[in-house]
């Protein structure tokens, strides 16, 4: 009995019927499959998100980690420069006397921990260059003297900071004149 009853209710459904079920059927399934998709799309730009957040954080930890050096190399270029300017651009006498010997215990010893690159070379250029009017010998660095020197000891630190601060900074003073 119980199978005619299905029976006959199966004979009574019309084919719109069946299509409107198959419809509705599939309308379900895509909806199921788009939310599953979209489910994990939104999970996998969650996770690439939360990586580029967790590398930001790894770097600023890793220079915070690194500041205290880079603000012993700020203050000892920032001393060397000042020494250098010093010794360039004063009279003899007991200022410019205690500029050189700033300028060599900075050269023998702090900057050592921390000069690199540009700014040793210019460092070495401008000692070079104390050694020689020591000497009574003319001090040609490049033609543009004891100022030129310190002042290339000024740029090679503004360099190698931005780079090690990495921060872009504006354009300096492409040239200066004599004094």
């Amino acid at each position: 009995m119980e199978r005619s009853r299905w029976v006959s209710s199966i004979s009574k459904i019309s084919p719109k019927d069946v299509v409107s079920s198959g419809i509705g059927l599939l309308v379900g399934l895509i909806a199921g499959v788009w939310s599953v998709y979209t489910h994990f799309e939104q999970g996998k730009a969650e996770r690439e998100q939360s990586a580029a957040a967790l590398q930001i954080q790894i770097k600023l930890a890793e220079f915070e980690s690194q500041r205290p050096f880079y603000q012993r190399q700020l203050d000892y270029f920032g001393d060397a420069a000042r020494a250098a300017a010093q010794v360039a651009t004063l009279a003899n006498g007991e200022k410019r006397e205690a500029a050189k010997q700033r300028f060599w215990e900075l050269y023998w010893g702090e900057l050592g921990i921390v000069e690199k690159g540009e700014f040793a070379h210019a460092m070495v250029q401008f000692g070079e260059a104390l050694r020689a009017e020591k000497d009574g010998q003319p001090v040609a660095v490049d033609s543009g003297g004891m100022t030129g020197a310190a002042y290339a000891i000024a740029k090679a630190a503004r360099s190698e900071i931005a780079d090690a601060w990495h921060v872009d900074l504006p354009p300096g003073q492409a040239h200066r004149g004599p004094q």
